[in-house]
């Protein structure tokens, strides 16, 4: 079982690897699909989110892709959304500058004393 968000994101029936967008567009590696009743082990794979990865990103996230490239679970992502960190379309997808820009002040004020 997947530890790294994804399922708790509603995917379950998908089994994702560093590099899919949960939209199901795939970018570095390819999509294993297991059938439910698999007997299977499934080993969690490290999520891995680069340059390369916030480059083919689309402009407009939706709350998934967000969660994604930012590493926050959803609970967290939904705080920064209260508090209007991330710019939002009509559609209700996060821009993905404004998410960058929320990432680096994020960054910033952590390590304002040092």
């Amino acid at each position: 079982m997947r530890t790294d968000g994804i399922i708790a994101a509603g995917l379950d029936n998908k089994h994702l690897f560093p590099g899919e967008w949960p939209s199901g567009k795939a970018t570095d590696f390819e999509c294993i699909g297991l059938p439910d009743d698999s007997k299977m082990m499934q080993v969690s794979t490290p999520r891995i989110v680069n340059m390369v990865t916030w480059a083919f990103a689309p402009d407009m996230l939706t709350f998934e892709e967000a969660c994604y490239l930012s590493g926050y679970d959803r609970g967290t992502m939904l705080q920064v959304l209260e508090v209007d960190g991330v710019d939002l379309d009509n559609a209700g997808r996060i821009e993905k500058q404004s998410l960058w820009e929320w990432l680096e002040v994020s960054v910033e004020y952590a390590h304002w004393d040092d």
